[in-house]
């Protein structure tokens, strides 16, 4: 333990100070404001239906704020986005609307190139705005029509340069809506689209070059023996260069890029992506505990995170949380537990340099320092 910072109750999350060592916090994230954490000024008062979004790296922050339910159904619903980068703590806000057919957009935030993409509620439109709030480009996929498929993903690789989307394109020939895998420029320009053979999408991850994407999923119509769940790692031309069948809940490359880190709710493993063998695997825990989050720290580490599931009414929590450091050869390095306390998240906070970690309980925010 480095350092604990104490807050009251309710912490959800926290935007770090843009430091390559450190994982100071700048801003707290609690149920009904967010905080600056030097001065305990409030900054921005949370409603019910207010939703914040957190960016990987913790140096940004989006707040969905709706306006009230229009009178007629089928008219557009306002809302306000205000965004918080951790460079100046200033916070700048657009406006925009959606027609209101029972699902909302979806936000997503570049943090290297300080930008926010919109995904309309259907995924059939992405817009994208710069660090001013700006609408930078509009992009059309596919009709405007409601389904109940899960919701678009959107993953930027290490410079921002490289955005993989996920999102379903109504066919009208043959009336489905196809799972589509988009890898975009910064600005939506189109790099190659492919078409998914999988019924279900879990997660995906890009690569830090942008080179690869992985999509784990359910696998689409499973024969004899066919495992029902499946990961593909595509690489730049769109060709699949691996198949994997297994079930994840969470991917992530290492910076080499011939590493996959992939998690259900109990175990991780790491394949060999050169050979598709396994190279490690862990059970992490069983019973009512699961795995929250998983990282890479270096190529040669990984962070999970863990804890027992209960719930406070209806808010899942992670109780007596603890942060595991394991090898890639699947060695327990280093465990920081959390006993009597609880999280809302359990997610680790990782400094861009990988030798610190962050850990949000529900009323305080641990830094812990990886001793080498």
């Amino acid at each position: 333990m480095l350092r604990e910072y104490k807050t009251h109750g309710e912490l959800h999350g926290v935007i770090a100070r843009p430091d390559t060592n450190a994982i100071d916090p700048q801003l707290y994230v609690f149920k009904n404001n967010v905080t600056d954490s030097e001065t305990g000024k409030i900054l921005f008062l949370l409603k019910q239906e207010d939703r914040p979004l957190i960016s990987a790296n913790m140096r940004m922050l989006a707040i969905y704020s709706p306006r009230e339910q229009p009178a007629g159904r089928t008219e557009p619903r306002q809302f306000e986005l205000s965004v918080f980068s951790a460079q100046n703590k200033s916070a700048f806000r657009f406006q925009d609307r959606y027609r209101n057919q029972g699902k909302t957009p979806s936000f997503f935030l570049n943090e290297s190139k300080q930008a926010i993409l919109q995904v309309s509620p259907n995924g059939d439109r992405l817009k994208i705005f710069d660090n001013h709030g700006r609408l930078l480009r509009e992009k059309s996929f596919s009709q405007d029509r409601s389904h109940n498929y899960e919701n678009s993903i959107i993953r930027f690789n290490a410079d921002g340069n490289r955005l993989a989307f996920y999102t379903r394109v109504f066919d009208m020939d043959n009336n489905r809506w196809d799972p589509m895998l988009f890898l975009l420029s910064s600005i939506g320009e189109e790099i190659r689209k492919t078409r998914l053979i999988l019924k279900r999408i879990d997660d995906i991850a890009i690569s830090r070059s942008g080179k690869f994407v992985a999509v784990a999923g359910g696998t689409f119509r499973p024969v004899g023996n066919q495992s029902e769940h499946h990961i593909f790692v595509f690489d730049s031309l769109g060709k699949i260069c691996n198949s994997l069948p297994y079930r994840a809940v969470q991917i992530t490359f290492d910076s080499s890029e011939r590493h996959l880190l992939i998690r259900n709710e109990q175990n991780i493993k790491i394949v060999d992506l050169n050979s598709d063998g396994i190279q490690t695997s862990v059970n992490i825990c069983g019973g009512r505990r699961e795995i929250a989050d998983i990282t890479f720290l270096n190529d040669s580490s990984f962070a999970v995170s863990s804890g027992t599931i209960k719930f406070r009414g209806p808010q899942k929590i992670y109780d007596c949380p603890s942060v595991q450091i394991y090898s890639a050869q699947g060695f327990l390095i280093a465990e920081k537990n959390f006993p009597n306390t609880y999280s809302y998240t359990a997610d680790i906070y990782k400094s861009l340099s990988g030798q610190q970690i962050g850990f949000c309980l529900q009323n305080s925010f641990n830094m812990l320092q990886l001793n080498q």
